[in-house]
């Protein structure tokens, strides 16, 4: 969710842009202004004392000086505006992201909630032993939605994995136990 407009950034670009034009028009300026000094020091010198110096200069430059001071001040405001603006739209990316890859109890996104058919799955044999332990259905299809072979399942599943597949406590527990017991079983060479 974008806290930002796409009109709030056109325009925030157009003040950056309107900026650095006029800081090109200084530069410009001030080049003008400094190319035309080819002074001795004892010009310098006459130039600066208060009985010689031009007030049109005087008056040139602390209007300069002005213009300066409030074209920093727009440059700085512009400046921090988009960083804060940069720093809001991470933010608001970071949250987006992070609630599109876990749902509200802290796990991953189910996968797509298609409607399992137990009795059609790809691996009768899972079907079969979790029918012979007791599990539900609805339970059954929590764990052949994630498209597990049995063998997936008695060797390489953690109880970590056990936790997305979105199965209430009392299920994941005696499901984590029955595959324990069958890896059990399978290392004492019984089958």
């Amino acid at each position: 969710v974008s806290t930002q407009s796409t009109g709030e950034t056109e325009d925030l670009g157009y003040k950056m842009r309107i900026v650095s034009i006029k800081q090109l028009n200084y530069h410009s300026e001030l080049s003008r202004l400094t190319s035309m000094d080819t002074e001795t020091p004892s010009d310098s010198a006459m130039r600066h004392s208060p009985s010689c110096a031009s007030e049109d200069n005087q008056v040139s430059m602390r209007r300069m000086m002005e213009w300066q001071d409030e074209l920093f001040r727009k440059w700085t405001e512009c400046h921090e505006e988009l960083i804060k603006n940069l720093v809001k739209h991470h933010d608001s990316m970071y949250k987006m992201i992070h609630s599109e890859l876990r749902n509200s109890n802290g796990k991953r996104p189910l996968p797509d909630e298609e409607d399992v058919d137990v009795d059609t799955y790809h691996d009768q044999e899972l079907v079969k032993w979790l029918r012979g332990h007791g599990f539900l259905e609805d339970d059954m299809k929590k764990v052949l939605r994630e498209k597990f072979f049995l063998d997936d399942l008695l060797k390489m599943v953690t109880y970590d994995d056990l936790r997305d597949l979105d199965l209430k406590a009392g299920p994941r527990v005696r499901l984590w136990k029955c595959i324990e017991q069958s890896r059990q079983k399978m290392s004492n060479g019984v089958s």
